[in-house]
């Protein structure tokens, strides 16, 4: 799993690459990508016990957003959901 710098930076990097060549479709999956890692980093750190956001997501909403979004979602589901694999 990708540290919140590590999204910070993808995300960041996504956004000039775009800036620069709005067309770049390899660089909106990569910005798509850095807020769907936010979203699953929310979703562990609700299950470690963590309330509060990363520090280098808080001025940046769409990553913010994403890391609530996941935390609440974990935060919803049984905690027997989240540690049994499916079974067909």
């Amino acid at each position: 799993m990708l540290s919140a710098l590590d999204i910070r930076c993808n995300f960041s990097l996504a956004n000039i690459c775009l800036s620069v060549s709005p067309s770049d479709m390899n660089m909106l999956v990569e910005l798509y990508g850095a807020v769907a890692d936010a979203a699953t980093l929310g979703v562990s750190d609700q299950q470690q016990g963590l309330s509060q956001p990363p520090t280098y997501f808080v001025d940046t909403p769409e990553l913010l957003e994403a890391w609530q979004s996941g935390w609440k979602a974990s935060a919803e589901l049984p905690a027997a959901d989240l540690r049994q694999p499916a079974t067909a």
